[in-house]
């Protein structure tokens, strides 16, 4: 904890006095003191909580006393720690009177303390007949009024960065509320309730990659956005079909693409090698009655065309590529037809996938 001058809101207080004058010296007149706590306020702070008060003393005995040392602590349910004060006060404490500190400011920031519950001031003095003691105030601090709530959305990275993340875990990993979890629902959304100040969030699911973020809280929010990537896998794929003269006709920028065709979706999240294989029966070797077609969404120009792989032999075609990351692409498996009877012609379509 640190110590600086500062006001903050008034927040609760319950003063207890000090306990019964515990001092030892010359036997005879002596000061007689007591101490109380005033002025006692406690705020969060981005970085943890600030507290800010007063000490009071009264001394009933018949000689003057000069503090020696002021120690701070903050307790919660357990102890969170102690601070020495620089001169808190100003002179002597006179005899039969009163005096009062400078106002002072402790601050918390150790992470994962919480708000303290209780406050006290221990004094230590020496009285002019040469008597010391130590005498000691508390205050009890209510809780802080509730603040903020915080509510986000997690969905994946582009090309798919409207599907939402079902799962998801949000960690806050520093601040006052260090080691709080939420859990993302089945739309992608997490809530948070009493939370203030600077934090680190971190997203973390199965099979994506972590995603952190800093945020600031002083009021409610509903704007805070992860984006997660989901990891890039090793996968095979295959899809077992029929095209026919009378499927569908691709949309393409080229009249070789604008042809009856079975269409397969890649999203593309991480930069992958996609290797696929098109194969089909026809009892004529060289039919190149089908061809395989890689294109970039929306596969408007002749750039967004990736591979063609058509008039091979063998009743099979095959492309392999790089694919960079953030976009759909889109697999195409053409009818190009026959010099004989157009008829449907069922194929198997293999694809890997995986890290370049």
């Amino acid at each position: 904890m640190r110590h600086h001058p500062c006001t903050f809101i008034l927040i609760a207080l319950a003063l207890s006095a000090g306990c019964g004058n515990q001092s030892t010296g010359p036997t005879g007149n002596k000061a007689e003191l007591a101490v109380s706590l005033t002025g006692v306020t406690g705020t969060r702070t981005d970085v943890g909580f600030s507290y800010s008060l007063t000490v009071h003393i009264d001394n009933k005995g018949s000689v003057a006393a000069t503090v020696n040392n002021l120690t701070i602590a903050l307790a919660a349910a357990s102890a969170l720690g102690t601070t020495t004060v620089l001169n808190p006060f100003t002179g002597k404490v006179p005899a039969a009177g009163s005096m009062d500190s400078r106002i002072i400011t402790v601050t918390d920031d150790v992470a994962g303390h919480s708000y303290a519950s209780t406050i006290s001031a221990a004094v230590t003095f020496t009285d002019d007949a040469q008597n010391t003691g130590t005498e000691t105030g508390t205050a009890t601090l209510a809780p802080l009024a509730a603040c903020c709530t915080m509510r986000g959305t997690v969905t994946e990275t582009a090309p798919t960065s409207t599907t939402p993340v079902v799962g998801a875990t949000i960690t806050i990993t520093n601040g006052s509320n260090t080691g709080t979890t939420a859990t993302t629902d089945a739309n992608g959304q997490f809530t948070f309730s009493n939370v203030q100040g600077t934090m680190t969030l971190r997203a973390s699911a199965a099979n994506y990659d972590d995603a952190t973020q800093t945020i600031t809280m002083t009021t409610d929010r509903t704007d805070i956005a992860f984006q997660m990537a989901p990891v890039v896998q090793t996968r095979n794929d295959t899809f077992s079909d029929t095209v026919a003269p009378d499927s569908p006709v691709c949309q393409s920028f080229n009249a070789d693409g604008r042809l009856p065709c079975k269409e397969y979706v890649l999203s593309i999240h991480g930069s992958e090698v996609v290797e696929a294989v098109l194969r089909w029966d026809d009892p004529n070797p060289q039919s190149w009655t089908l061809a395989l077609d890689l294109e970039r969404e929306p596969g408007t120009g002749q750039t967004d065309r990736v591979a063609i792989s058509h008039f091979s032999s063998g009743n099979q075609e095959q492309v392999s590529v790089i694919l960079p990351a953030g976009a759909v692409y889109t697999l195409r498996v053409l009818y190009q037809g026959t010099l004989g009877p157009q008829n449907p012609q069922p194929y198997t379509l293999n694809v890997r996938r995986g890290p370049p």
